[in-house]
């Protein structure tokens, strides 16, 4: 029998009833018993006012535990997060802090930047209603006779409760869809498992492309994965498919390429009937535990007596927000073209050059604990239509003027306290005695290409 279904006598229900009814019903209702049943269900029925309290005891206190107890196995609700008390969620993250380069000339202590905090807030979307009317002849019929009562009761309340939760399933999968239109998953191209000729090359192929991507994402940051671009790490992870896919591929397959044992990834593989309108092609959802975002706000029923038409009317108020996270990893395995495309053309660097930021007349910036900002740009001959970037890393050499006019300016060692760091900043040591300095930047992606910039002492005129 389903959990949170009834399962008692008929004389049991009635005398459940009685023990919680007011005073007036117990002096008119007697005990029941399998003797005197059809003489107490009439005597209920005899008095209008005892046959409303015994109608609405059965909705409200036996009927409601299971209405609340019942639940079609909607496979996508352990993702819920629970009650939220307001017609608004919020989603708070923010991005790791950038490094700043350690200069202890530095005293200022209110240089500290802003951490990168974004909110993300989520309306409710929900607010249905399910109304049921009661038919009075068919429960004091079920009520007289032995063993239908129970029947009675739970296929009454079965209806709205199954209806309720099928659309919160529909819902969730509608959010899946309501992502891709609005913010697009992060997709990577693989064939159709259905449809292929070759059903274990390309099970094999999205084994493998899924294993990847989650010993890609499992404890380690990354902003490509998400709607808002947050540094964020896959925790908790789980892998969505579809029925026909989960058919084709053996789970302990799938287990296998999570390391885990099938009873261990039977947990964190999750079947659906199929994809909603919008994510046609799709194999299979790689996403955080905490992807879905949908709270309950109201979830309850009430009845109430119509005295116009006699009748028990019972109604099932589903209220929640129901929204799928922007700050949380979620990859898509699908027919669809890669998100990042790859290319079989290689970057070929044309050339480099250096400047400083800001310029100075001659570049005479050189003395003894100065601080240089230098700006790299390398061009690229190949592929076509490839921006400039600033990929390079510097080479340091300083010495006399007399040094540099014969090209014999040596190498400056990374001890010397003169150096570039990280930022592209060039940093003189306290020490230096230097004339003339001349920095290459060399294109990390083509290394026989390069580029000069010579700096000369503060002062320095060309003359």
């Amino acid at each position: 029998m389903p959990q949170g279904s009834l399962n008692a006598s008929n004389v049991d229900i009635l005398n459940a009833v009685r023990r919680s009814a007011s005073l007036e019903y117990k002096d008119r209702v007697p005990v029941a018993t399998q003797a005197n049943l059809a003489r107490v269900v009439r005597t209920i029925r005899d008095y209008p006012v005892i046959w409303n309290e015994y109608m609405e005891a059965l909705v409200n206190q036996i009927g409601i535990r299971i209405f609340n107890n019942y639940q079609f196995q909607n496979v996508l609700r352990p993702f819920k997060q629970g009650m939220n008390w307001g017609s608004i969620a919020m989603e708070v993250g923010s991005n790791l802090i950038t490094a700043d380069n350690f200069d202890q000339m530095d005293a200022n202590p209110w240089t500290a930047q802003t951490p990168d905090m974004r909110a993300n807030y989520y309306a409710r979307n929900r607010a249905d209603v399910y109304g049921m009317y009661i038919n009075e002849e068919l429960l004091a019929e079920a009520s007289e006779n032995e063993g239908q009562l129970s029947g009675y009761v739970n296929e009454l309340f079965r209806l709205p409760n199954e209806s309720a939760t099928w659309d919160e399933y529909l819902l969730m999968k509608q959010v899946l869809s309501e992502y891709e239109t609005s913010s697009g998953f992060y997709n990577i191209q693989v064939a159709d498992i259905t449809a292929s000729n070759d059903k274990e090359t390309d099970g094999k192929d999205l084994v493998e492309k899924t294993r990847a991507m989650y010993l890609k994402l499992n404890g380690f940051y990354s902003r490509k994965y998400n709607a808002e671009g947050m540094d964020s790490m896959l925790s908790d992870a789980v892998m969505l498919v579809d029925a026909n896919v989960a058919a084709a591929i053996p789970v302990n397959v799938l287990a296998s390429a999570f390391n885990m044992g099938e009873t261990d990834f039977f947990g964190r593989q999750v079947v659906i009937d199929e994809w909603p309108e919008g994510l046609e092609g799709t194999q299979a959802l790689l996403m955080d535990g905490d992807f879905f975002r949908v709270f309950d706000i109201c979830n309850k029923s009430a009845s109430i007596y119509n005295p116009k038409t006699d009748g028990l009317y019972s109604y099932l108020h589903c209220r929640g927000v129901y929204a799928a996270s922007k700050q949380r990893n979620a990859v898509r395995f699908s027919t669809d073209a890669d998100t990042e495309a790859t290319t079989a053309v290689s970057k070929v660097a044309s050339s480099v050059s250096v400047a400083l930021d800001p310029a100075v007349a001659n570049n005479a910036v050189l003395e003894p604990g100065a601080t240089i900002q230098l700006v790299p740009t390398v061009k690229y001959s190949a592929p076509a239509s490839t921006p400039d970037d600033a990929n390079a890393y510097f080479v340091i050499t300083a010495g006399t003027a007399e040094q540099a006019a014969n090209g014999t300016l040596p190498v400056i060692l990374p001890d010397t306290g003169t150096y570039v760091d990280r930022f592209n900043v060039l940093h003189v040591s306290e020490k230096s005695t230097y004339e003339t300095m001349v920095i290459t930047a060399v294109s990390t992606v083509t290394p026989t290409v390069s580029g000069n910039i010579t700096l000369r002492e503060v002062g320095y005129s060309a003359g």
